[in-house]
């Protein structure tokens, strides 16, 4: 487990580094002012269960390489300044049990993947999604809190 959160450093960037901590199950980087991209090299954390990188200044869209962690059952990314669309490959995330993307600028449509994961929460409010939201959301009986407005 690596918790820095709430350390007020100067602004700084997600080291690279942190993909060569290839046994971390736990990663929170909540309000560290953190400025730059999420880095690809996250993705080599295959036993990653919990990310936290809420609270930041984070730009660029979501890596891909995030939907290679197949344990991770939280993701929180919020009030972040995200864009770009959701990964198509959220649904390799089969063990994803929260994702709180809301806050920042993300655009598209809702992935009908998410529809398949054992989400019990899924926050995506204040973003710039378009069209429907998937019926087989309907479908996901593990679901208890859905927050999309705005």
């Amino acid at each position: 487990m690596l918790n820095l959160s709430y350390n007020p450093f100067f602004p700084g960037r997600i080291p690279l580094e942190l993909g060569n901590l290839t046994n971390l199950e736990v990663l929170w980087l909540t309000q560290c002012n953190l400025v730059g991209v999420i880095p690809e090299t996250l993705g080599k954390l295959k036993k990653l269960k919990d990310l936290d990188l809420a609270l930041n200044d984070l730009y660029g869209s979501i890596p891909s390489s995030l939907t290679e962690l197949t344990s991770l059952r939280q993701i929180e990314l919020y009030n972040n300044s995200l864009s770009g669309e959701l990964p198509r490959g959220m649904g390799n995330l089969t063990s994803l049990r929260l994702l709180d993307a809301s806050m920042n600028h993300l655009t598209g449509r809702i992935p009908v993947e998410l529809c398949s994961l054992p989400l019990e929460s899924l926050n995506l409010y204040e973003n710039r999604f378009e069209g429907e939201l998937p019926a087989s959301i309907a479908d996901s009986p593990n679901l208890y809190e859905l927050r999309l407005f705005g």
